[in-house]
This record gives structure tokens, sequence and C-alpha cells, in this order.
């Protein structure tokens, strides 16, 4: 008969064993939700032994605060042993019932010699509309885990609308696109990865601002672009006209009628309109500044 393998236990120091206990105790009473993650997070990552034990613990304990305690950990790019008990530990809140509204697809990483960074992958516009809502998609690839999807609307006033984010093959992406574009009757075009990526971070602190809820998926994808370099502070205006002329007082009159027609004409810029209606009625001041004898 095979003997079944023991359970290899974890030595924790003195002061480990301490912060374990509290730990523990946290857990237990069942506090401040964003209290305890904030707590456990910040003892985690500085000793394997203790984050093996937290995460032995997170696992046992059926609570769907542990899970996205344990997607943050994931995303600190921990060793592989550690993100085996991760992975371990997701899967026994699962079969204890917890539904894990966001799975991480965890691999073992791939021995690398550089760690490759973070980067946007592609990014798809729509036209705003009347409302200033615009539709956007956004893929980044991040290592070990591969392209974080991101679908969203957001209004250039109020902030992100509709949101969705998640882990996707390239083989479903392509699906995922196509089905919104005819769902949706999205217009799509390729757009500026960065600049797609400074509006959903501006879009989402826009929300934050209005006191809305923001999701756990949000607060994730805020953590990987801000790991994205060269991440873009501007918007993408300011490549094309300059950044003084546009903010000075005398606005109307940077808006001359060369601009006008470049929004109006160049179908790339499409994106950044505020609306049609807008535009033109700048247009017309703007002929008569330019046509008046004072």
């Amino acid at each position: 008969m095979k003997k079944k393998k023991k359970k290899e236990k974890i030595a924790l120091s003195q002061e480990e064993l301490l912060i374990f206990e509290q730990i523990k105790e946290k857990i237990d009473n069942k506090g401040n939700k964003k209290e305890i993650s904030n707590y456990i997070l910040g003892k985690m990552g500085k000793s394997e032994s203790l984050d093996l034990a937290i995460l032995d613990i997170l696992g046992k304990t059926p609570d769907k605060n542990n899970i996205d305690i344990i997607k943050s950990y994931i995303l600190t790019n921990p060793s592989k042993k550690t993100l085996k008990a991760a992975k371990k530990a997701l899967y026994q809140l699962k079969l204890k019932g917890i539904k894990i509204v966001e799975p991480i697809k965890i691999k073992t990483p791939t021995p690398l010699l550089k760690i490759p960074a973070i980067e946007p992958s592609f990014a798809m516009l729509d036209s705003i509309d009347p409302t200033g809502s615009q539709p956007l998609l956004l893929g980044i690839q991040v290592p070990k885990y591969g392209t974080r999807l991101t679908y969203a609307v957001n209004n250039f006033q109020t902030g992100i609308e509709k949101f969705m984010s998640d882990f996707i093959s390239r083989k479903n992406i392509k699906n995922i696109v196509d089905n919104l574009k005819k769902e949706e009757d999205y217009n799509f075009f390729d757009a500026d990865p960065f600049h797609t990526a400074f509006l959903i971070k501006e879009g989402i602190e826009k929300r934050k601002e209005r006191g809305m809820l923001i999701q756990s998926e949000m607060k994730d994808l805020i953590t990987i672009i801000d790991k994205i370099k060269p991440f873009r502070e501007k918007p993408i205006i300011y490549d094309i006209f300059n950044e003084k002329e546009l903010k000075d007082s005398d606005s109307i009159r940077a808006l001359n009628r060369n601009i006008i027609d470049f929004f109006l004409e160049n179908p790339l810029s499409i994106g950044i309109l505020l609306s049609e209606d807008i535009i033109r009625k700048y247009y017309q001041q703007t002929i008569e500044i330019e046509e008046s004898i004072l």
C-alpha cells in the first residue's frame, strides 16, 4: 500500500509566529475587510515561510475577501513556491463554494535571464457619442499570465460607465472584438495603447471622485497600468496641438479653422471629438472673430 505523503511543516521564527497568530486572530474576528486585507498584504512578501503559512490559512478559511487578498499577492510577482501555494489556496476556496469572479490562470514561470516588462499590446477606440461616452478596448501583456483584455465605456465627464477586464487567450480576443462590433455596432479603430491606458486610469479616478463603487477588477487593473513604462501622463491631443495655446484664456482664437478642419477630416482623431455640434459652434465663432473689424 502506497504511503500518503506527509505534509511539509512550515517553520516560522518567533517573530513570524507572533505575526501569524495576529493574522489568524484578525481573520477569525471578521472585522473591517479592507483593514484586514491591508494588514495581511503589508506582512506578506518579506518571508517565504510566513507567506506560505498565511496562504495556507487563507485557503482554509471560506471568505470571499481571502480571494482578493490572494489575487493581490499574486500580482506582486512571488516566488515559484509561493505562487504554487497561492494557486492551491484559490483552489481550496473554490472547493469550499467561494465563487471566484475573476479566475487567474497561474502558470509556472519559465526561467528567464530578464523579466519581460508589462506592456500594452494593442488598443482600439470608437468615436465619442453626443453624451461624451467612448467605448474602448485595451490589451496588456502581463508576464506569466498572458493578455489582460479590458473593455470599457468611458465618459469624459463622469468616468467609467461599463467595465469588464480579464485574462484572455489570444485565440479568444478576436472573437470578443468581433462580437462587440456586431452586438454593440461599434466602429473600432486602432489607437495609441498608452493613451487608452491613460483614459481608463483617468475614468476610474473620476468614478472614485463621484463616490461610486470601485470594483476589485478596477483596482487590479490600476496596479497593472501603474507598472507600464513609459506611461502617458497627458492626453494625446497635446501631441498634435500646443498645450499652452489650447489652455490659453483666449481659447476660442486657439481653435482656428485649421484645427477644426483637422478634427473633422482626420479619421484617426474622431475618437477625441467632444461632438460635431460643439466643434461647429466654435468654428462659426472663430470665423466671426477673424472677420470682425475690431
